[in-house]
């Protein structure tokens, strides 16, 4: 193990000096006697500027401590705050700070009643426990095994520890990043700019229970789970699993949005308990895909391949009883999963397991409630499968794959299982439901390469905004084959039509297809084309007299004169051709009422 290697050639270096080797780190303490210059030694109860033998205590956050230096430098640990009223505040801006992390991982809030904030800006660099130190063999090693903790048990209702990362700040860390991931932890981490953070192992953002952790990824920053040294890197990094686990515990909860250009790069998503909150929007991307041997997506090229059971796991969401996991695409968000992870039994789940399975990829008995809700040009795209509920003994375990009007690319390369449990091949006792929200003529159509195996899931139809005429048609879904005749169930409760107007749902052999039958009278268009104009005046005109064709309908004309069938009588604005209109239609009245006089 790296750690042990170290620390062993440091061990044999002291005793050739005949120096007694240290059996812990020194405690210093930050007093800012002096200013709130982190590199003052006179601001420390040792009176000595800390060192890589120093574990050092912020737990003042009066006094910003601030680090701006050139070169590199070494610490041990640091700890923002500890149990009592203590709290602390760091402003790190120039340097490389490499910190050891031999004898004690680092907090940046740790059982404290005050907030803790630690921001990273200008040109810092952070470099925990080695991560830069692969050498070629770091897959499958967590580095040095210390974790950094933002927001340990602070209170999940109270204090608050904050990293930020801003302008070309870089974090590298060999092995786990935790976030409000203890119990009692509320952590945050905010990044932005041109700032980055790998780690080895992995992310995880509100654990144990209750907890509560939040992530921000905006501007055009980069984090990265499954390799400490940066995507792509293995000549350097160290990975074990590369995870981005979120909420764990019953009470956890979870929060993460990607935004701007941000970014997020993992080898696997996890989530197994509590609510999580997954929105990646106005161009943020979310990508899962090798992280430790390639640097960026490349659906098909950089799949996450290997044995679940080895440096590398499954995806699956609510995996338990209870659990939520909330994922929300809009605003040219993208993202895009590539795993094919597999035991060698053929049976592992491969892509995305959605309220049921483990990160093994296999299927079990639990699972709780998902959404994916996907608008506004949102990019969804699965190399793989997506296996809606696939949780074999839950009857709770529920799964809605929600895609809003059109301008969505929803893609699944694989297949789509839907309450079924491909293993045992047979129908899971949970509902998932594919849900259409209608918003004008046209909607979005969800791809599938391989097998949509939807007999056992449900359809459901919702209208936003618009108000179908008839004969709208819209392609839901296409794929190489269809398994099935019909869904289990379709709801039609939230897309109510008008009268003389009906839902048909179509399933063939390759896509599933629905469709607005009949048709709907549009006041004024007495000709019937969908649309009030000129020709239905000529028509009235020829029929005044005849029920239905007198002084009322014209004004009903006029009243709508210049709609269609698309757009609502309440829309229309008459131009100025209905003025001119409407004086021949008066004219037309007197001249008919004369002649009906005679």
């Amino acid at each position: 193990m790296k750690l042990a290697r170290r620390l062993s050639g440091a061990l044999f270096a002291l005793s050739t000096l005949g120096i007694a080797p240290l059996a812990s780190a020194v405690d210093t303490t930050w007093t800012a006697a002096v200013n709130n210059d982190f590199y003052n030694a006179g601001n420390w109860s040792t009176n000595a500027i800390p060192t890589a033998a120093d574990n050092v205590l912020i737990l003042n956050p009066a006094v910003t401590a601030s680090i701006n230096f050139a070169g590199t430098r070494e610490l041990g640990s640091f700890h923002l705050g500890t149990t009592g009223a203590t709290g602390g505040n760091v402003d790190f801006s120039a340097g490389t700070l490499a910190v050891h992390a031999d004898f004690d991982r680092s907090h940046i809030g740790d059982k404290s009643s005050l907030d803790s904030k630690f921001v990273m800006r200008g040109t810092a660099v952070m470099l925990y426990d080695e991560p830069l130190d692969g050498g070629g063999g770091g897959l499958g090693s967590p580095g040095g095994n210390q974790d950094l903790e933002i927001g340990a048990q602070t209170g999940a209702a109270g204090k608050l520890g904050l990293l930020e990362l801003h302008d070309s700040a870089i974090l590298r860390i060999s092995d786990d990043l935790k976030v409000g991931a203890e119990t009692n932890g509320n952590g945050e981490v905010l990044i932005d700019g041109n700032a980055q953070i790998s780690t080895g192992s992995g992310i995880s953002i509100s654990e144990s229970n209750p907890s509560k952790g939040k992530m921000t990824v905006a501007g055009s920053a980069l984090v990265v789970s499954g390799n400490s040294a940066g995507a792509g890197n293995s000549a350097q990094g160290f990975t074990d699993e590369g995870y981005f686990t979120l909420s764990t515990g019953a009470d956890s909860t979870a929060d993460v949005l990607v935004k701007d250009s941000g970014k997020i790069y993992v080898r696997s998503l996890q989530q197994r308990g509590g609510v999580s909150n997954l929105t990646v929007q106005d161009n943020g991307e979310f990508h899962i895909f090798d992280t430790f041997n390639f640097a960026a997506p490349n659906l098909g090229v950089a799949t996450l391949t290997g044995d679940p059971f080895g440096p590398q796991r499954a995806n699956n969401v609510a995996e338990n009883n209870g659990s939520q996991f909330n994922l929300f695409v809009t605003g040219n968000g993208k993202v895009s999963i590539d795993s094919a992870v597999d035991d060698g039994s053929g049976l592992t789940l491969q892509g995305l397991a959605l309220s049921g399975g483990n990160n093994r990829g296999a299927v079990i008995g639990s699972g709780g409630a998902s959404k994916i809700d996907l608008r506004d040009h949102a990019s969804f795209v699965l190399q793989q499968n997506l296996y809606m509920t696939v949780s074999n003994g839950s009857g709770d375990a529920t799964s809605n794959l929600r895609v809003v009007g059109p301008n969505v690319g929803a893609q699944i390369k694989g297949d789509l299982f839907m309450s079924y449990d491909p293993v045992n091949q047979f129908q899971n006792p949970g509902q998932s439901t594919l849900t259409a929200v209608i918003t004008g003529g046209t909607h979005s159509t969800i791809q599938v390469g391989g097998e949509a195996k939807i007999e056992f899931g449900n359809l459901a139809v919702e209208l936003s905004g618009y108000a179908p005429h008839g004969g709208e048609t819209y392609t839901l879904l296409t794929a190489n084959s269809i398994g099935g005749t019909s869904f289990a169930a379709t709801d039609f409760t939230l897309a109510p039509l008008a009268s003389g107007l009906s839902w048909d749902v179509t399933v063939g052999a390759t896509s599933v297809v629905l469709k607005v039958l009949g048709s709907v009278a549009l006041p004024g268009d007495f000709d019937n084309d969908l649309d009030v104009d000129g020709a239905d005046f000529l028509k009235w005109q020829r029929n005044f007299g005849t029920p239905g064709y007198d002084a009322a309908s014209l004004a009903t004309w006029k009243a709508n004169f210049g709609a269609t069938a698309a757009v609502s009588a309440a829309a229309a604005i008459p131009e100025p051709s209905t003025a001119v209109l409407g004086a021949v239609a008066v004219g037309a009245i007197a001249a008919c009422r004369r002649r009906v006089a005679r």
